[in-house]
């Protein structure tokens, strides 16, 4: 499994005031190519997490409802294609719009709204 020389991104999603609790103490952080787009596979991204003690791995998409974690922080990893991902829910002032591409992996902390 070969890696690229990774950009990373690091971002605060702050409470919005109504609905979410998002996070203030840890960042949003993504990973912009970690993979290689044109050789990452799904089962890359699963023996990954799984050597980073992140369990409970899946194929599919993201819920196209906002929703959080109280307790849990996600890693997402895109595999093929695009993901759009709004974090921090529906205020404009909060949320924040990230696309992935395959390669790319985003964490997000326990208590930040997704979609």
């Amino acid at each position: 499994m070969a890696f690229n020389d990774v950009k990373i991104e690091t971002f605060f999603v702050h409470d919005d005031g109504h609905f979410f609790p998002n996070n203030n103490h840890l960042p949003v952080i993504v990973y912009r190519q970690v993979f290689d787009a044109k050789s990452v596979s799904a089962s890359s991204w699963e023996q990954l997490f799984k050597q980073n003690n992140f369990g409970n791995s899946w194929r599919d998409g993201i819920f196209s409802y906002h929703h959080y974690h109280s307790t849990a922080h996600e890693a997402l990893g895109c595999y093929g294609g695009r993901a759009q991902v709004r974090l921090g829910g529906y205020n404009e002032q909060v949320r924040k719009d990230i696309e992935l591409t395959a390669g790319d992996c985003i964490l997000i902390p326990a208590g930040v709204a997704h979609k």
